[in-house]
């Protein structure tokens, strides 16, 4: 029986995602837009694509090459490489780990995970909405960041002068109030740049990362937000791989690999040695994680339900990470916000009390 138009993967592919980058033709300025489109707009679209693809009910080599033709630039060149990697026998997993600087290890560890429960699909929806989630979130912070930098940009053409009231009875050229405007911009350019910088530039493995990643471990909020992610993320994993009838130890070796983090994955490593010895993996667990983390796994491995258990443990702390993370993009402009004012009052002050100070020295 011949396909209709209607069952064609990329006709389907052109009517799910209207209000994205699609494979239209589309006008000159349009495809420019979607060069400008980043990694994360990309992974967005290929997961959520493939993931409806392959729900529909399409070949995995036909849905890769379908979901290929509604990204743009150097990731639709890397994911029709994937799709003939694919056709030559590859694992989509393996093809995403060759092209390792386009995807997480986190993401390529789902992937994996989904081929071999037989649950791509629906780890290709879960990294789709992940990924959206972080993107939201990154909105967030930046559109809350835009009056702190006007009021930073603001402070730095005032604060030369306010901090200094006789600026020009002392002198001073427009090179020196330059100079001025410099120093307050980098006072806070430079840490910015530097915390960026090791975000960003760290590679995603080796000693370098796992620095990063204990450091992170151990900012307030912050670091209980990660535990949180993590801790989903083993749970959700170890929950389908077990689920699907993949032995306790490597279902749990697996799920270690995805929680994303170096000092978490320490920390669950133990279960992992247990299982190995044919004990209990809760006694292995570090007691650095949460204590209801560990009773509740616990009580899944003495009720036989182990793998209900972690399905549970992996939405409670998925949600409870969201939250964690939705208060960080909040209030991180707000401190920023902060941050910039008590300068401000601070160059003021320091301005003032010298003029001051010099009065009392003159009355005395």
């Amino acid at each position: 029986m011949q396909r209709s138009n209607g069952d064609d993967p990329a006709v389907i592919l052109r009517g799910w995602f209207a209000g994205t980058v699609s494979p239209v033709k589309g006008s000159a300025k349009t495809r420019k837009c979607r060069e400008r489109a980043g990694m994360a707009d990309a992974k967005i679209q290929f997961y959520y694509n493939l993931s409806m693809l392959l729900n529909s009910g399409a070949p995995i080599l036909r849905a890769i090459s379908a979901a290929a033709q509604g990204l743009c630039g150097k990731y639709r060149r890397v994911a029709s490489q994937m799709a003939e990697e694919v056709r030559q026998g590859q694992m989509l997993s393996d093809s995403m780990e060759r092209h390792g600087k386009c995807f997480d290890p986190f993401d390529i560890e789902m992937i994996r995970t989904g081929e071999e429960t037989g649950q791509l699909p629906e780890m290709l929806a879960e990294l789709s909405r992940w990924h959206e989630f972080r993107r939201q979130n990154r909105r967030t912070i930046g559109a809350g960041l835009y009056l702190p930098i006007f009021i930073l940009h603001t402070a730095a053409l005032v604060i030369p002068v306010v901090s200094h009231p006789r600026f020009w009875q002392g002198g001073r050229e427009l090179m020196a109030y330059l100079f001025g405007v410099v120093g307050v911009l980098l006072f806070f350019y430079i840490p910015t740049a530097a915390i960026l910088g090791i975000l960003f530039l760290t590679p995603r493995r080796g000693p370098l990362r796992r620095v990063l990643d204990v450091l992170v471990m151990g900012i307030p909020v912050i670091g209980s937000a990660v535990a949180n992610l993590s801790i989903s993320r083993y749970s959700k994993v170890f929950a389908m791989t077990y689920g699907a009838g993949i032995p306790i130890v490597r279902a749990s070796r697996q799920a270690a690999n995805a929680c994303g983090n170096w000092l978490m994955y320490k920390r669950f490593s133990g279960a992992t040695q247990k299982a190995q010895a044919g004990e209990n993996m809760s006694e292995g667990f570090a007691r650095s994680l949460d204590y209801e983390f560990r009773e509740t796994w616990k009580v899944g491995e003495e009720s036989g339900e182990l793998d209900r258990s972690a399905e549970r443990l992996g939405k409670l702390y998925a949600q409870r990470a969201e939250f964690k993370f939705q208060m960080i993009a909040q209030w991180t402009p707000r401190i920023v916000y902060a941050l910039i004012c008590i300068y401000m009052v601070y160059k003021i002050f320091e301005g003032y009390s010298q003029i001051y100070g010099n009065a009392f020295r003159l009355l005395e």
